[in-house]
């Protein structure tokens, strides 16, 4: 979970990521599926600890799809 982040904070236009054999979750849907965490995400003054738990949190609830 936390190189999916990572992967996600280090560019934003960051397409698929896998997460398990045979499965991958798209971070920028993951994100831009969540209006807030997108937000927070631009927000200059919002926390580099901010920002990953709201992805983090995105990513989570987000659907992984088969490769």
């Amino acid at each position: 979970m936390s190189a999916a982040v990572h992967a996600f904070l280090a560019d934003t236009e960051a397409s698929t990521f896998p997460i398990a054999d045979g499965y991958v979750v798209d971070l920028d849907a993951a994100v831009a599926g969540h209006f807030g965490v997108s937000l927070l995400v631009a927000d200059e003054e919002a926390s580099v600890n901010q920002k990953r738990e709201a992805v983090r949190t995105a990513i989570l609830l987000a659907r992984a799809q088969k490769a």
